[in-house]
């Protein structure tokens, strides 16, 4: 198992993540590493450069592929975990840069030992340097954070924009899907993370209650509310909820204290309570399609 990090000084190193030694070492001749990620299949990795180089190379440290993305810099490169509709070997890698613009590439290994890297799609939108990028669980979904203070959401297949949040008030300059579940994080400069859960999304199966229905969360009813426990990985309170008539309505008006004091949910508090803390929880955009619902 390996780790791989780039620096300042154009220097890649592969770590031994079991020995916590130097694997193997190499540079880049121009420029800084500013961000790396491994394939889904550990065969190869890729760094980005600030001088707009993305460069792919094999646990041997031996240079695969080398193409120029990014005008002034890339800033960030994520790996779908997912191979390519029909493909052995092909993934679908996303790279952001200084010059407002995502690319969705198209990564094939080519024998005897090579990777081609093709771009499928240029992505704008952002109106200023985008910093974070990260692909959802299945691959359908695209995520991008912006010095424009905004998180854009494309559809990958067609590089279309689904939606814009503009939540952040400073610069967004991290973002992440979580593994199995339709939820992702943004963080920002404005001391803020915020998550998200797609509300229900087609590209994802068992998101929210009932993914044939756009119900608001106010017009839950009390199953669809165990149902999204459940999700949450709260079933052990979903008993709690059902004896006290908890609906989608109610749900919007607990706090923290109100689950500890009046439900007597001591444990689930610190989880639960943070979903509906500051924010009604899951509050809709019911006028936008795809659904989000800003957790907290």
């Amino acid at each position: 198992m390996y780790l791989v990090s780039g620096a300042a000084d154009g220097s890649v190193i592969l770590w031994n993540v079991q020995s916590l030694k130097v694997h193997r070492s190499g540079s880049v001749q121009d420029g800084s590493l500013v961000a790396c990620a491994f394939a889904p299949n550990g065969s190869f990795f890729v760094t980005g450069s600030s001088c707009g180089d993305l460069t792919v190379w094999d646990d041997k440290m031996r240079c695969l592929c080398n193409e120029k993305a990014h005008d002034l810099g890339v800033t960030c490169c994520d790996f779908s975990s997912q191979l390519v509709a029909g493909s052995k070997q092909e993934f679908q890698m996303a790279s952001s840069g200084q010059d407002n613009i995502i690319k969705i590439w198209l990564v094939s290994t080519v024998d005897p030992i090579g990777v081609e890297l093709k771009c499928k799609h240029i992505l704008s939108g952002h109106t200023a340097p985008v910093l974070a990028c990260a692909f959802s669980c299945d691959g359908e979904i695209l995520i991008s954070g912006s010095v424009d203070k905004t998180v854009i959401i494309f559809e990958t297949n067609t590089g279309s924009i689904l939606h814009t949040l503009t939540q952040h008030t400073r610069y967004v300059t991290t973002c992440a899907f979580a593994p199995d579940i339709p939820l992702f994080a943004t963080g920002s400069m404005d001391k803020c993370v915020n998550i998200w859960q797609f509300e229900p999304k087609q590209c994802f199966t068992g998101t929210t209650p009932k993914e044939s229905s756009n119900t608001s969360v106010e017009n839950w009813s009390e199953d669809d509310v165990s149902t999204w426990l459940c999700k949450c990985g709260l079933k052990v309170v979903v008993e709690i909820f059902q004896k006290n008539n908890i609906d989608g309505r109610e749900l919007l008006s607990l706090t923290k204290e109100s689950l500890a004091n009046d439900l007597k949910i001591a444990v689930a508090a610190n989880l639960l309570g943070e979903n509906v803390r500051q924010r009604q929880v899951c509050r809709l955009y019911a006028d936008v399609q795809p659904h989000f619902a800003q957790l907290w």
